[in-house]
């Protein structure tokens, strides 16, 4: 990094000086010593700063820059809320925000609480074709959520991945185990998956936690060209809603669609879920209430050989 500023200061001097790394809000503290003519820094210590608040719930951390929201990984447990819309434009390819799983023991996952205050993300990209992502891999501004998100619009994003692993993939998450209130999706997602498992959905790719007030507008495309029993599970809402998962009064009105190539597999599509699991034989059951459909939602045409599979449906 380098600096340019006249500093006038005292003959062997000790200052305490703070430097901000513009956009990215990096902050760099240390002791700087003028002895003689030369300086030395020393007792540096490596921070980031937000635009106010302390990370608590009284207190959350305050965003107001890209490179802030970018930050929010470092602290995975803490309390933030929003201070305006952020644009991504120029970010470029964003990495989800905790996006663990069991191949680290779910440490790298968000515990904490996020509140978008009624502003939007927009312009969020995501590209990946390949790579090492982990035998689980979850994709969306958050990768997995065990915390709360709540009030944020995503919108004008895309989100197109490519992988032949375990895949989630959301607008607002990748998986929700825990709250997701008021939020909104309109993008553009679509996956490609050479692994049975690929959900994928506006709000979140799979959600076993709750889901209360929400809407996509956005485009959901889901592919997976492997024989698998599971499939892909596309919704406008959530692919999979399962371990006891709940959505309530929500909407879409976005194009929703699932795609098997393999003729023995299955392609599962709805316009609030994929696939919602309901059993009475024990309480891992699912929900789905107060909500709606209005947008196109499609599936490809069975095979003879699976009577699970489902039909085109406009």
């Amino acid at each position: 990094m380098e600096l340019d500023y006249t500093l006038a200061v005292e003959r062997n001097a000790t200052y305490d000086l703070k430097f901000t790394k513009s956009g990215y809000a990096e902050e760099r503290r240390g002791n700087v010593n003028f002895v003689d003519g030369t300086m030395t820094l020393s007792d540096v210590v490596i921070g980031y700063s937000f635009a106010g608040g302390s990370g608590t719930e009284q207190s959350p951390y305050l965003i107001s820059t890209p490179g802030q929201l970018n930050n929010v990984r470092n602290n995975l447990s803490a309390h933030y809320k929003l201070t305006g819309d952020i644009d991504l434009a120029d970010w470029g390819n964003w990495e989800p925000i905790g996006r663990g799983g069991p191949d680290d023991d779910w440490k790298n996952i968000f515990r904490g609480l996020f509140d978008g205050n009624g502003y939007i993300i927009k312009n969020m990209c995501i590209y990946v074709y390949g790579g090492n992502w982990g035998s689980q891999a979850y994709f969306g501004l958050f990768g997995y959520v065990a915390g709360t998100i709540k009030n944020i619009g995503m919108v004008d994003f895309t989100i197109d991945v490519t992988y032949s692993r375990h895949l989630w993939v959301g607008g607002i998450a990748g998986a929700n185990n825990f709250i997701i209130d008021n939020c909104y999706s309109i993008g553009k997602i679509s996956t490609t998956s050479s692994n049975e498992i690929n959900f994928v959905g506006g709000v979140v790719g799979g959600n076993y936690g709750i889901i209360n007030n929400c809407y996509n507008l956005g485009e959901i495309k889901a592919t997976s060209i492997k024989y698998g029993v599971i499939g892909p599970q596309a919704g406008g809402i959530a692919g999979d809603n399962s371990n006891s998962g709940s959505i309530n009064n929500c909407q879409n009105a976005g194009a929703i669609s699932a795609i098997a190539t393999d003729t023995y597999s299955s392609a599962q599509a709805g316009g609030i879920a994929g696939n919602n699991f309901s059993t009475t034989i024990n309480s891992n059951s699912s929900t789905i209430s107060s909500c709606y459909n209005i947008g196109t939602v499609s599936a490809n045409l069975p095979d003879p050989h699976n009577p699970n599979r489902l039909a085109e449906r406009p």
